[in-house]
């Protein structure tokens, strides 16, 4: 059938009238010699109509019979399927099913293979549902829902391929199996959610009894106010944990006859009626007293008062609160053998003395397995603070396994298993870092080792990223030493912290130290420096540096200091250029060597010096600690990482080509471009017309050595010119440039 209804089809196409624009499209023009024509006939229009009819009625037979089928074949499927065994359903595909029950005139019917594929995707979902329940019943449910979701959703999936090699028809199987599927995957959801907060609420109400419990137990050596002010507290909590009205009263029934045998006092039972259960509709507080009946609990308290009057008694009470749970029914089975009646009297005690003394061994097991995976965790850090330190040290980039830290975020991961056997994450904190790396500075200052050595060291271990917070309270020691100290003290000093260290430190690496330190702390102890470089001892310039800070605090003095300072103060300095020159810096233009002069001023004139004296030192010291670069000046130490023998030339060279490159970016001359240091991020700024380049010392240093390392390549075994000299290579040798001579614009070679 339908290959006649697409012969019709066609048919009907071929005769049917085309719209007027395809036509235009398609013709052509005629030649010169071409005749006319015959004129068009309506005979063709009229065909193509009539076939268009007949494709039409033929194509909704074929439509209305194929519909007809479907209702046949898949009535007589389910009727098949009603009869069908389990064990045929799971092993048999659609057609063995249909030849195996007589059904083969359905065997090329797709209605009927894709119904029964269908029900059979829903007979092995509801096995595989059938499959998961066993699994949660042996295994219990996932943590969280979103874990229960996860995992059901991962065995299905992972049962379907299996179901999925019986089947001849994947979409239909496929549809079936997962036909339930959303309904079943939320009630396993409800279902996690349920177990878990009956979990909860089976903890909350253990760990509520046993308080309860612990608090009756020793009633007896308590007041009636302090018993009913703990048990109040206790009722407050109970009212946090969402315990209902009903949940309360019992409690609170049971708690009463504790009491009253644990106590043996009337009084207190009757106190406790006092106890505010909960708050009434009404808003006002609803009391113990108005719920619960507690003249049972006071006859019971009567009775145990008569039992408690014999000292042996409360002797063996006392014995038994003492025992551990697996030791109270060997103890019990003693006792009814050795002693039936105190057996009998403290029997009806033993079950809730049981009890407490479970709750609280596992409390106490919790304690000591939390105490435990603590410090196994901290053995954990220590471990990996140490292998990152080492690595630090020995300027490896990793630690064999991962990258040396940064910075305290930086540091891997530790993990450790907490008393559910759970693997948990645990984070490092300030205060770990600070702890472990005030080991590692008590370490080095503990070995046999020269002064100098331990400073150099020191400065090394204060680069490690993770010890900021060590660091920062290293900064504050210092800080205080400087602005506290009196002169016995700031000389006596050895400390980490004291300013003998940083001074040491300072001369060990003074770039590293200003990096670290700051500019106000690294201002003073250059100053120190500058005040011992004047032929004076370190005991001598601490002295000085002492007397100095002292007479700064007097106003009137330090207005003077000041006044000196502005009238004595140069518009310039020499200092030596980059490219070897000198460079006369305007002292107010830039901060940097206008904060190192005017500091060092007003300590020396604090110290005794004349303003022309302490002028003088001053800026003597600038020249010593500083580079001059079109106009700015730079700490020579900064590039002390360059590793050629020309530091200054290579430096200037890499920002001639770096301020070069940001010109040519953005369209200007390079005179617009310039660079500066900036001293609080320690960083040097490369900028101009909208555009700039921050580099940190590190980042300065691989670069500037990178470009240095090219700029020697280019000129390896290549003609250089000096002059009218050509220089090369002699034959058959093999040498490299050695240095950048900036100023002459030529390569020093060794031969």
């Amino acid at each position: 059938m339908a290959s006649n209804v697409a012969s019709a089809l066609g048919t009907q196409r071929q005769f049917s009238a085309m719209p007027q624009n395809t036509y235009e499209q398609r013709l052509t023009s005629l030649p010169a010699h071409v005749g006319v024509t015959a004129p068009a006939s309506n005979d063709g229009v009229l065909l193509a109509r009539s076939l268009g009819v007949l494709g039409d009625s033929l194509m909704a037979l074929g439509v209305a019979k194929e519909k007809d089928r479907e209702k046949v074949d898949t009535a007589a499927t389910e009727r098949l399927l009603k009869g069908v065994s389990e064990e045929d359903l799971k092993k048999l595909k659609a057609i063995d099913l249909l030849n195996t029950y007589g059904h083969f005139e359905l065997a090329d019917s797709p209605y009927a293979i894709n119904l029964i594929e269908k029900w059979r995707g829903k007979y092995f979902g509801s096995k595989t549902l059938a499959e998961y329940s066993e699994l949660v019943a042996q295994e219990g449910r996932a943590k969280t829902s979103e874990e229960e979701a996860a995992r059901f959703s991962k065995f299905y999936n992972e049962k379907l391929p299996e179901y999925l090699k019986e089947t001849s028809h994947e979409q239909a199987f496929r549809e079936g199996f997962f036909d339930n599927f959303h309904v079943d995957l939320l009630s396993q959801v409800k279902a996690q959610i349920a177990d878990y907060s009956k979990d909860l609420r089976a903890v909350r109400d253990g760990t509520i009894q046993a308080d309860f419990g612990q608090l009756a137990q020793n009633s007896l050596n308590l007041t009636s106010e302090e018993l009913t002010a703990k048990a109040q507290e206790l009722f407050r909590g109970a009212a946090v944990t969402k315990m209902t009205r009903e949940e309360r009263m019992a409690l609170a029934k049971t708690f009463l006859n504790n009491v009253a045998v644990f106590s043996a006092s009337p009084d207190k039972v009757k106190a406790l009626s006092s106890i505010e259960l909960f708050t009434g509709d009404d808003g006002n507080p609803v009391l113990l007293g108005s719920k619960v009946d507690n003249s049972e609990a006071i006859q019971n308290a009567i009775i145990s008062a008569r039992r408690m009057n014999d000292e042996y008694v409360f002797k063996k009470r006392i014995e038994m609160q003492k025992l551990k749970p697996d030791e109270i029914l060997p103890w019990m089975q003693e006792l009814k053998k050795n002693d039936p009646e105190m057996y009998h009297i403290l029997a009806p005690e033993s079950e809730q003395v049981y009890h407490n003394a479970v709750v609280l061994q596992k409390q106490e097991e919790a304690r000591k397995a939390k105490a435990l995976a603590k410090q196994a965790a901290m053995n954990q850090k220590r471990y990996i603070w140490r292998a990152q330190f080492n690595a630090h040290m020995n300027n490896q980039a990793t630690d064999g396994r991962y990258p040396v830290a940064q910075s305290l975020s930086g540091l891997p991961d530790a993990y450790f298993v907490d008393e559910n056997g759970n693997t948990v994450k645990s984070p490092w904190t300030p205060e770990e870092a600070y702890d472990l790396f005030k080991e590692n500075m008590m370490e080095l200052y503990m070995k046999d080792i020269s002064p100098q050595e331990k400073a150099k060291t020191a400065m090394q271990v204060l680069r490690f990223g993770p010890g900021e917070s060590y660091v920062k309270a290293l900064k504050g020691q210092i800080q205080g030493a400087l602005d506290t100290a009196s002169t016995h003290t700031i000389v006596q000093d050895m400390d980490v912290g004291s300013v003998r260290s940083a001074l040491e430190m300072y001369e060990a690496d003074s770039g590293t130290f200003g990096r670290i330190f700051g500019p106000e702390i690294t201002a003073s102890i250059q100053t120190i420096r500058s005040l011992r470089d004047l032929g004076k001892s370190t005991d001598d310039a601490l002295t000085i540096f002492v007397q100095g800070r002292e007479a700064l605090k007097d106003p009137t003095l330090k207005e003077q200091y000041e006044t000196n300072y502005k009238n004595r103060k140069p518009s310039s300095v020499d200092i030596t250029d980059m490219s070897g020159s000198t460079a006369s810096v305007p002292i107010t233009e830039d901060s940097i060597l206008n904060s190192h002069i005017h500091t060092m001023a007003l300590y020396l004139q604090g110290a005794g010096y004349p303003i022309e004296t302490a002028m003088e030192i001053a800026s003597g010291k600038a020249k010593e600690n500083y580079w001059a670069y079109n106009n700015h000046v730079f700490p020579k130490a900064w590039f002390s990482g360059l590793n050629v023998d020309d530091k200054a030339a290579t430096a200037s060279a890499f920002m001639d080509n770096q301020r070069q490159a940001l010109a040519s970016y953005s369209g200007v001359d390079a005179s617009h471009i310039f660079a500066i240091y900036n001293p609080y991020t320690d960083r040097i700024e490369i900028k101009g017309n909208g555009v700039s380049a921050t580099y940190d010392r590190e980042l300065f240093t691989n670069q500037a050595n990178q470009f240095a390392y090219d700029s020697v390549q280019r000129a390896k075994n290549t003609p250089i010119f000096q002059g009218d000299y050509k220089i090369e290579a002699p034959k058959g040798e093999t040498h490299e440039p050695t240095w950048w001579d900036k100023t002459k614009e030529f390569f020093h070679v060794p031969w």
